[in-house]
């Protein structure tokens, strides 16, 4: 009687917890939502928001500091926990500290993202960063190795709420237990005479970062070449903007775990992984006015340590935006991942997304919306999902 007892009060104290989260969070977001409502009397163009700053000069050292949070409310189909999330609140800053040097680190936290990092304040990124000259770049510390278009493009910038599927899983340094898709290492860089090429080279730790360095980790070695140039466009006196961008990975793995990577695969085989792991990525941007199409293919080849037995994973996606007026946007995206293609599970998905965002009076403060429509190659659910968030600058700079 005393365990059933017991099991009642917990189950009461955990539905209390879950409605007085939720009431925080929808306090936090009416009282945000409606400072931030336009005013109609004097609705200001895009360009000219007033922007929160908070930008401390001292002689030649320049502190940039800023800080957002995203405020989210998620309805899957089938599912029956709390909605509500502080998806991400960030600080950030950079220095430069003088000509020549640039100091820079980032802070997050989140609370009811249904993630192992929840409720914990992490480092993401910390570097120093010495230019030489345009050509010459030097920068070490713990950062994203360069692999993989959209995973450089601020969240607070993206149209979408979340990432490409293939994008979180198969960059190098993703999904890696608290790594943020970052790690350990160095990084030459620069572009080349006529700015239209730039490259990239890095030597990684190779286990993610906020985990224990060790040689046995196995280094990554990382390589990514970028091209741009403006194109004349038919029927138009504005250039189209392209890019095209390459970038190859190695690395000799040594126990490393990548079932956050590769959901469905051999966990037998992927949770303690030694071997060789390659990686290639292409990505193409196309921006003409206030259209923007991009598209990446990702892949990973896992070969055992005497080459015999190799596992591959890929994935591609293709996203149209478009911004409409000054303060809308929309887009459609559609993306494909297969972790392992040995196999064939739930895990083998196609994904349908389509949104818009709706900018408030202040720049970068928005309100976004989206919904998507998931395809498992087999075993298929119900899992819809509908997204509705929040992004507010505390101050920026």
């Amino acid at each position: 009687m005393k365990i059933r007892l017991d099991g009642v009060l917990m189950k009461g104290i955990l539905r209390a917890e879950k409605r007085t989260s939720t009431l925080i969070f929808v306090i936090i977001f009416l009282v945000i939502f409606y400072n931030n409502l336009p005013d109609m009397k004097a609705f200001p163009t895009g360009d000219k928001l007033p922007v929160p700053t908070a930008n401390h000069s001292s002689g030649k050292t320049k502190l940039h500091l800023s800080s957002y949070f995203h405020l989210r409310y998620t309805r899957e189909t089938d599912a029956g926990s709390n909605p509500w999330s502080l998806r991400r609140f960030k600080l950030y800053a950079k220095t430069k500290i003088s000509s020549r040097w640039l100091f820079a680190w980032q802070f997050i936290y989140k609370r009811n993202h249904n993630h192992k990092t929840d409720d914990r304040i992490y480092l993401q990124h910390i570097y120093l960063k010495y230019t030489w000259c345009d050509v010459i770049q030097f920068k070490f510390g713990q950062f994203k190795p360069p692999f993989g278009w959209e995973r450089f493009q601020p969240d607070y910038l993206l149209p979408n709420p979340e990432r490409a599927m293939v994008i979180d899983k198969l960059i190098p340094a993703g999904a890696m237990g608290a790594s943020f898709a970052r790690d350990y290492g160095f990084q030459l860089e620069g572009h080349l005479p006529g700015h239209f090429v730039k490259y990239e080279v890095a030597a990684m730790a190779g286990s993610g970062a906020n985990t224990k360095i060790s040689l046995q980790n196995g280094h990554l070695w990382v390589l990514r070449l970028g091209a741009s140039r403006n194109l004349p466009f038919f029927l138009s006196q504005e250039p189209l903007a392209a890019m095209l961008q390459v970038a190859v990975s190695i690395r000799k793995a040594d126990d490393l775990d990548f079932t956050g990577q590769l959901a469905g695969a051999d966990k037998t085989i992927f949770t303690h992984f030694s071997g060789n792991d390659r990686r290639m990525n292409i990505a193409l941007i196309l921006r003409h006015g206030g259209t923007q199409f991009v598209s990446e293919y990702l892949s990973a080849k896992f070969t055992t340590l005497n080459g015999f037995v190799s596992w591959l994973a890929d994935g591609y996606y293709f996203q149209l935006n478009q911004k409409m007026r000054d303060r809308w946007q929309v887009f459609l995206k559609y993306e494909r991942f297969d972790p392992d293609h040995s196999v064939i599970n739930s895990a083998d998905m196609t994904r349908t997304t389509m949104g818009l965002s709706y900018y408030l009076k202040q720049q970068g403060n928005r309100l976004m919306f989206s919904y998507t429509h998931k395809t498992e190659r087999r075993d298929a659910s119900k899992n819809d999902v509908m997204m509705l968030q929040y992004q507010y600058f505390l101050f920026r700079s």
